[in-house]
């Protein structure tokens, strides 16, 4: 397979196949590859909010100390390809090609299993990470932790818990207990556990998870975390000894998510090269797409992926402390299995104009439903509905012509587009 091929076939197994959790099929797969998953040691992350972009941190600290390191992450937001990453750069469409030709043909001599596209993807990192001669690698969790296809790997030595808040809930359960369970599914005998403060009901299985494997738990408290300072370039964060750390990643979730990726590379350095120097300078050159992604102008343009309640809740904060009262415009999209009716209530309570567009997913919610449900909330709100092929489009001219702030958010699903529609105005 060419790189298009290898593309198309996992969009065919994914319409094929939804969502399976469990590790059976995961292993037989991975056997069928030789196992290139125990040559690599593993950070794990699990969470809700806040995956990526501890990804992000961490991969930078290690990668200024030297360390060859492997990130596998999900869902890609503008490139298949910047889903792997290892030793400086990401997958190479040639290499995704041959790697994802290689786990085609192991998922075809199965007998009678048939790997989910998002199995096949995380074999994918699996035998890219192998190939590359990494020796971390930080892996995302897509969903969940305990039966999530990242976690057959044997050789973790850490694990990362982010926010966690209600998502994905009839998969996980309408607990909050009962999701934390999930996540701390990831924790393995021996392997340090990074965990930022949880409501207590979160808290109470990750602690019984890390006390049941043995392993230490480092939690890290948001009272330790101070942002000092803020404006459109970055912001100063003190945590604990380390004071002035300069974060290029802006948004109100980036101090918590930099402390975690501060804290597991503390823990690390016991064990690997890892220096102060490393850490300070990988903090501030840590990039993340699509997470209050700011992009200057008349206007600005803001693009955040937040697609859950407390995702858009840190979405509007961050929003609030950049713009003050000036007015908003909106561009969002959503899909139809979310929560859309509490983000709304949430999101544009402040807003001057939405604009809705229909996200390019299976999933999507129309951008005329998602219009009538903003403006059942909000009667007096303009919004207006982009439902054309090119109606994603078409929303970014109408919202930059405002002369206001204009957001996009919703979904991480929409952000590809408008990153192309920007590219051709001269707006990146």
């Amino acid at each position: 397979m060419d790189f298009l091929e290898a593309q198309n076939y996992l969009e065919k197994v994914r319409s094929q196949k939804g969502i399976v959790l469990g590790l059976d099929t995961m292993r037989h797969l991975m056997a069928k590859l030789n196992n290139p998953q125990d040559k690599v040691k593993f950070i794990q992350i699990a969470g809700t909010n806040g995956k990526g972009s501890t990804a992000a941190y961490l991969t930078s600290i290690l990668s200024e100390a030297g360390i060859k390191v492997g990130r596998y992450t999900s869902p890609a937001v503008f490139s298949s390809t910047e889903q792997y990453f290892a030793c400086g750069s990401c997958i190479s469409e040639s290499e995704y090609a041959k790697g994802m030709t290689a786990v085609a043909e192991a998922a075809a001599s199965l007998d009678g299993e048939t790997p989910t596209a998002f199995e096949q993807e995380t074999a994918l990192a699996f035998w890219y990470f192998a190939k590359k001669g990494c020796e971390l690698a930080i892996l995302e969790a897509g969903l969940g932790g305990d039966m999530d296809a990242t976690n057959i790997v044997t050789t973790t030595v850490c694990s990362i818990i982010t926010s966690i808040s209600m998502d994905h809930c009839r998969i996980l359960g309408n607990k909050i207990s009962e999701i934390a369970a999930h996540k701390a599914g990831i924790i393995k005998p021996g392997a340090p556990v990074i965990c930022i403060e949880q409501k207590e009901d979160a808290m109470e299985p990750i602690r019984a998870a890390a006390k049941a494997a043995d392993t230490p738990l480092y939690e890290v408290h948001r009272d330790e975390v101070r942002q000092i300072f803020s404006d459109k370039r970055e912001s100063i964060v003190f945590f604990r000894e380390f004071e002035n750390l300069h974060l290029k990643m802006l948004g109100s979730c980036q101090p918590e998510n930099a402390a975690l990726a501060v804290q597991a590379a503390s823990v690390l350095s016991r064990s690997y090269p890892i220096e102060k120097k490393h850490i300070y300078d990988g903090i501030e050159k840590t990039r993340w797409g699509g997470r209050f992604e700011l992009h200057s102008g008349s206007p600005d343009i803001i693009l955040d992926g937040a697609h859950n309640p407390d995702g858009i809740r840190r979405l509007r904060e961050s929003v609030n402390q950049m713009f003050g009262a000036v007015p908003i415009c909106y561009v969002c999209g959503v899909l139809a299995d979310k929560d859309y009716e509490k983000e709304i209530e949430i999101l544009f309570g402040r807003a001057s104009n939405v604009f809705t567009v229909t996200p390019p997913s299976p999933r999507a919610m129309k951008s005329t439903d998602l219009k009538a449900a903003i403006k059942k909330r909000f009667s007096q709100l303009k919004v207006i509905s982009f439902d054309s092929e090119d109606g994603i489009e078409k929303a970014m001219e109408a919202a930059v012509s405002q002369n206001n702030p204009v957001v996009v958010c919703g979904t991480l699903t929409i952000l590809a587009r408008v990153k192309e529609w920007m590219n051709c105005n001269n707006r990146l």
